[in-house]
């Protein structure tokens, strides 16, 4: 299977948003509604890039569970506003950045946009530094 980019959000427009760089890149866009789902997905092994966007610290929480259980795909965390969350648990969740809605569309694009050059980067050194058979 080939490479995805999942969304974790039960409401919004972020799919819509990446709807451009879908087109540009090939690469599908997954909606899943929750941690679990996206576990439970049978192509989440494909998942290059993670945006979790759900209400209040529901985001953090659910990302935060995601690495418990060892996801450490690259994922940018969308939060509400007015919502402050912790600084520490920012930080262990690993998240590349936080963004606060209404989301900047060009910041959240290029954030994927470096993570889909990294993965292409780091395929094509894994292609050339294969032994030979």
């Amino acid at each position: 299977m080939r490479s995805q980019i999942f969304v974790i959000s039960g409401v919004g427009d972020i799919p819509d948003v990446l709807a451009p760089l879908q087109a540009r890149s090939g690469l599908p866009v997954v909606k899943v509604v929750s941690d679990d789902a996206y576990l439970a997905h049978p192509s989440s092994a494909n998942a290059i890039c993670l945006v979790v966007d759900l209400p209040g610290e529901n985001g953090l929480m659910a990302l935060e569970t995601l690495r418990r259980r060892g996801v450490t795909v690259p994922a940018i965390l969308v939060v509400d506003a007015e919502i402050v969350l912790p600084r520490a648990s920012l930080s262990l969740s690993g998240a590349l950045d936080v963004l606060e809605k209404p989301v900047n569309k060009r910041a959240l694009l290029g954030w994927i946009e470096c993570v889909i050059a990294a993965h292409i980067a780091i395929a094509k050194a894994r292609a050339e530094f294969r032994p030979a058979a």
